[in-house]
């Protein structure tokens, strides 16, 4: 934990404290919306979108969020892969 808003998160989640200059804070606050990122990427029909579409979330969020948004796109692909 890096800051006081992460140290409360520790033992409460849904505290709702963040801190803007605190990257634990940042990614914390992207995986909360990481559901809705993920259904607009499903909503992207074309690769070439979808690649853009995670830049962008790389270029705002850093790294470390557009990872976890290309391994819950690529489990949701796997899971309809194995239904197939």
């Amino acid at each position: 934990m890096t800051c006081e808003a992460c140290t409360k998160a520790a033992t409460n989640p849904g505290s709702g404290l963040y801190h803007a200059n605190c990257e634990e804070c940042q990614h914390r606050m992207f995986m909360q919306s990481l559901p809705l990122h993920l259904a607009n990427l499903k909503g992207i029909p074309a690769s070439e979108d979808r690649r853009a579409y995670i830049r962008v979330i790389e270029q705002k969020h850093k790294t470390r969020a557009a990872d976890a948004l290309k391994a819950a796109y690529l489990e949701w692909w796997d899971s309809r892969k194995a239904k197939a």
